[in-house]
This record gives structure tokens, C-alpha cells and sequence, in this order.
């Protein structure tokens, strides 16, 4: 499981970033007693260090989420940090692509991301395809399939490699495709992380979300009850989804937030903001529809944007690729997780890295904001 670093720094680094912090989250509507709630925030730095693997303020360069070194590296910055995992295997020396995830979603019947995806043997190599040019962190969670998409990653890699982070999302009910009901009661979270489990057949959850509010349940008791099973070991780091400024100041207090995932690309940018406040604080941003697409239905309008793709004519790359490395520029604690069932569109969000770390590409990817 994931080691958390020392929780000395979290005073320090509350002081140092609070002037940072206070503007960007008075943009996003937040003033007063709200905003000083983010004193809590920047001291997640030190907490959520070892989950971005790098100085997490340190906007130039891209943090990784393993020990290899990141781009920036071979320049002679060395901003990677280990993930201490008790009693596993050295990594494997492979350089990750950047910060990019895969999102594995779409792995499941069709449309609704509803039952077993059609040819599991195709997704698990699909999957195992992704980890050997690098990719280090799958998304899944309990809601898609339902329980499906969870089941198939553990197939792929159990026993789970050393240098490879899964997180899932937990609060979500669906009987049917288009049937889906938020659950934050205490003790359905805890149902779920224990079902979560033995789907991934893993003995802790590297990241777990709250998958959205449930507005019949106080947020407070839904997050509070993640960090109880934090606190078990179960769950080394928490995250939310579908949140907002608001709801993450005010979350602070109960434990550390690892992680927020949003709704968030180069055409959807109502996050830029808390995306700011977040890299300042050290917390990964995980954006969701990174090309577009409706969650429950296939396709990637971002690949057909004709901006887009006026731009990827001038870079030699596509439309999509374009907007994955837009993401990976906009700050260092973004982590996409684009998802495919190609995979030659798999490879081809892969290479989105090296275009973002391409320094030619800089100003094209740059004047898109």
C-alpha cells in the first residue's frame, strides 16, 4: 500500500502557500472563514507528496506518480520521489508516461457502461497493453459494470504490480444502464469499500472517492466515514468526486483529501480555479471527459473539434492527443485518465505525453487556454 509522508510539514506548508491560496479560492466564490479552511489544505503537500511522486508546487516540471524519473530528470531536476510498498518486489525500470492514468470505464457492456464488457480476454489485454509503455494508475470504480469494471483490472494484474496505483470510486447504486442513485450512508460506503476489495483482490485500496454527494446524507458523515476506514488501513488515501471549491474547504478538517475528480478538459473549464488552488496544496486533480465524451456514451467529440484540430495540424499529432497534453500542461497535479477499448487509440494517448513534454509544442499547446 501507499506510504503517506510525514505530517510535520503541514504547518509549514500551511503558512507558505496560504497567500497562494486565498485569491484563487476567493475567484471561485469562497471568502471568510471558508477560505481560512484552506490553511488545512496546504498542508496536504507533505500528505499527498508521495501519491504525485514530486514537488507538487513545482509547476515547471510534471510530477510522476513512481520512482523513475519524470522528463524533466534527464535535465538534471530530479523531482521524483519512492512509493514504500511493504513487502513487494522491486519496480520495473520502465519510465511512466507522465501523469497519465487510464480510465477503464468503458471495459463493460455497452451502452451505460452497464454488465460485463463483451470480450473480457481483449480488455485484460487491453489493460496489461497500457502498464507496458508506462501507464502506472487505473481508474475504475464500483458504479461501472456495476462491480465489472472492477473485477477485470484484478484479472489483468493480481498479483498487483509494485509500480501500479488503482483507484475507485464508491456511493453509487445502479440497477440499470441509465439508473444510477448516490448512496453515502456510512455503512454502505463501508459495504462497498469491502466489496471493492475483494473485486480487485487487494487488501487495501491504494485511492478511493466518494463517487458524488448524496444529498440525503450530510457530507460530512459520507467523508468521514472514508477516513474511518483510512484510519483501519483500508483505504490509504481519500479522494472526492464531483465536488466543488466549496465542498472541498469544507471537507479539510475531517482528514487529508489525496485527490479530486471533476469534469474538466480544454473546452470544460469551470475547474480552473480549484484546479489552481489544488496544485498549490499539492492535490491531484483527476479530470474526467478529458475528450469530451458523455459517460455514458462511447465516443470522443474532442477528436473531431476543428480547434483542435487546426492545432494538431501545426504540432504533427491529432486532436485528441492535443487535448491530453493540453491537460498535462494546464498544472502539475492534473492526471487524466483517458479511456479507450483501441489500441491504437490506447497508443495514441499514450504519445499525448511526449507532446506535453515537448518543449517545440509549448506555445501551440499554451495558446489554447
Amino acid at each position: 500500500m501507499l506510504g503517506i509522508a510525514a505530517i510535520a510539514a503541514f504547518w509549514a506548508a500551511s503558512f507558505n502557500a496560504y497567500t497562494y491560496l486565498a485569491p484563487l479560492l476567493a475567484s471561485a466564490g469562497l471568502t471568510g472563514g471558508a477560505v481560512t479552511l484552506v490553511l488545512f489544505a496546504t498542508g496536504l503537500a507533505a500528505v499527498t507528496g508521495n501519491l504525485l511522486g514530486g514537488r507538487a508546487a513545482d509547476r515547471a516540471l510534471a510530477p510522476t506518480l513512481l520512482a523513475t524519473p519524470p522528463p524533466g530528470a534527464r535535465d538534471g531536476h530530479d523531482t521524483a520521489r519512492p512509493l514504500p510498498r511493504r513487502g513487494l518486489p522491486a519496480r520495473r525500470p520502465r519510465r511512466p508516461s507522465a501523469r497519465l492514468g487510464y480510465g477503464a470505464m468503458r471495459l463493460t457492456g455497452q451502452p451505460g457502461n452497464f454488465g460485463s464488457y463483451a470480450d473480457p480476454a481483449v480488455g485484460i489485454a487491453l489493460l496489461r497493453r497500457a502498464y507496458d509503455p508506462g501507464v502506472r494508475f487505473v481508474d475504475t470504480a464500483r458504479a461501472y459494470g456495476p462491480g465489472h469494471d472492477e473485477e477485470l483490472p484484478a484479472r489483468a494484474f493480481d498479483p498487483w504490480p509494485d509500480d501500479l496505483l488503482v483507484a475507485t470510486k464508491v456511493g453509487i447504486d445502479k440497477d440499470a444502464p441509465t439508473s444510477i442513485v448516490s448512496d453515502g450512508r456510512p455503512e454502505a460506503l463501508a459495504a462497498h469499500v469491502r466489496e471493492s476489495l475483494e473485486r480487485l483482490r487487494r487488501d487495501s485500496l491504494d485511492l478511493v472517492y466518494l463517487h458524488r454527494p448524496d444529498p440525503s446524507v450530510p457530507l460530512e458523515e459520507s467523508v468521514g466515514a472514508l477516513h474511518a476506514m483510512r484510519e483501519q488501513g483500508l483505504v490509504p488515501h481519500v479522494g472526492l468526486s464531483n465536488v466543488n471549491a466549496a465542498h472541498v474547504t469544507a471537507l479539510l478538517p475531517l482528514g487529508p483529501v489525496a485527490a479530486v475528480q471533476n469534469r474538466y478538459s480544454v473546452v470544460d473549464r469551470d475547474d480552473d480555479a480549484l484546479v489552481d488552488a489544488l496544485a498549490a496544496a499539492g492535490v491531484a486533480y483527476v479530470p474526467y471527459g478529458p475528450l469530451g465524451a458523455n459517460p455514458l456514451v462511447q465516443g470522443a467529440p474532442l477528436a473531431a473539434d476543428r480547434t483542435l484540430r487546426r492545432a494538431a495540424a501545426r504540432l504533427d499529432a491529432t486532436a485528441s492527443q492535443v487535448a491530453i497534453a493540453w491537460l498535462l500542461r494546464s498544472a502539475p497535479n492534473v492526471m487524466p485518465v483517458p479511456g479507450t477499448t483501441s489500441a491504437a487509440h490506447l497508443e495514441e494517448n499514450v504519445a499525448a505525453a511526449a507532446l506535453a513534454a515537448d518543449p517545440t509544442a509549448a506555445a501551440g499547446l499554451d495558446a489554447l487556454r
